[in-house]
């Protein structure tokens, strides 16, 4: 059943006590985003909630009680009556509580009324989160971050530096946390993000979370992001399994800086350079044109031989294909010249090769193709 769908039979049957409406009310909040003024449906029950806020609160307390995540859902619908003034006394007494699960309701609300483009009493609600940040308790510091994080959107002067403070003070567990939740924003605090990756960095850690933080770092800090590839590469840890999203977002952008560093090591004799420069190119380049451009470049430098090498045997595995191909050329040329500086007969190695009898339109050809109007280097 959609959002929708949940608030028409919220609509119709609210404030009914029963355990079937407690049912359908809590299913309805955990469908919504927690942040709901980013949720249509929300709007056609605030009317509803905002007329009788005292209901609204007992049902609160019940969604509290009963959900695994009690408190967030609770203020997801308190959100609702937020701007009033039931609504901001259960916000304050409920940050200043020390109830784990009331305090995650005041502060999906402060959340709410934050990113909200038509709040009235931001001013007041930003001073309230400043006020408070340091006491939340531990159990809730992603809601807390991620009210900074809106609230860095409103005023950054004051709460870039509060979020950053929050960050040294919580250490790995709040590092951990804002690296790896995904952001709506087009542009987080890069000088925040900075951070949270060096103290993952200092105890040791290496991870997807560091990954994800580099993603939003390397737009306005590329060198941050070259050394920490850098430093992988060097290992042989690039890319790795829980690279895939910064290797997405690097493709957008040149890559060819980082291939210079891959160049760098392997002309520095790294090793694990050289083992991971195959994968690097096909992961970082945004064809096999490009791909065999490096190939091209690289096939004269004895040092980058078994890369290059690697890379051929890739590329023409992708190549098999039934008709002849501008790539597939440049390729069978390059493995030409590797054959002959190795004093190999490329036709009497391959003439064995046969292609069997295929259906493909172009078989019969390729074969021929390849062996006679290929040039001896």
């Amino acid at each position: 059943m959609s959002s929708i769908s949940y608030c028409h039979v919220i609509m119709r049957i609210l404030f009914e006590d029963s355990p079937d409406y407690e049912m359908v009310l809590g299913d309805y909040l955990e469908r919504i985003p927690i942040s709901w003024s980013r949720d249509e449906s929300f709007g056609l029950l605030k009317t509803r909630l905002v007329a009788e806020p005292e209901t609204t609160r007992d049902l609160a307390e019940k969604v509290m009680d009963n959900r695994e995540k009690g408190g967030e859902l609770a203020g997801s619908l308190l959100s609702a009556i937020a701007e009033t003034s039931e609504g901001q006394d259960w916000m304050f007494e409920s940050l200043t509580s020390g109830n784990v699960r009331k305090e995650a309701s005041a502060l999906v609300m402060l959340l709410n009324l934050i990113s909200s483009i038509t709040e009235p009493n931001l001013d007041h609600n930003l001073r309230l989160l400043k006020a408070n940040a340091q006491s939340v308790s531990e159990d809730n510091t992603h809601l807390l971050l991620w009210c900074l994080e809106e609230a860095c959107e409103k005023e950054r002067d004051i709460f870039v530096p509060l979020l950053e403070e929050v960050l040294r003070t919580r250490g790995v567990p709040a590092a951990s946390v804002y690296l790896s939740r995904p952001s709506l924003h087009r542009e987080r605090p890069v000088s925040a993000l900075v951070l949270a990756v060096e103290i993952l960095e200092e105890k040791g850690l290496d991870n997807g979370e560091i990954s994800l933080g580099l993603i939003g770092i390397y737009p306005k800090n590329r060198e941050f992001v070259l050394e920490r590839l850098k430093r992988w590469i060097s290992k042989g840890k690039f890319p790795d399994s829980h690279h895939g999203m910064l290797v997405a977002h690097l493709k957008k952008h040149d890559t060819s800086p980082i291939i210079a560093l891959i160049e760098e090591l392997i002309d520095s004799g790294n090793r694990n350079a050289l083992y991971v420069a195959a994968n690097c190119l096909e992961e970082l380049t945004q064809s096999i044109s490009e791909w065999l451009g490096w190939c091209e470049k690289w096939e004269s430098d004895s040092n980058k031989e078994p890369a290059v090498i690697r890379s051929l045997l890739e590329i023409l595995s992708r190549l098999k294909t039934y008709e002849a191909s501008g790539d597939r050329i440049r390729a069978i040329e390059l493995v030409q010249k590797f054959a002959s500086r190795s004093n190999i007969d490329y036709e009497d190695s391959t003439k064995h090769i046969s292609l069997g009898k295929y259906s493909h339109e172009g078989c019969a050809n390729t074969r021929q193709e390849n062996r006679y109007t290929l040039k001896r280097p």
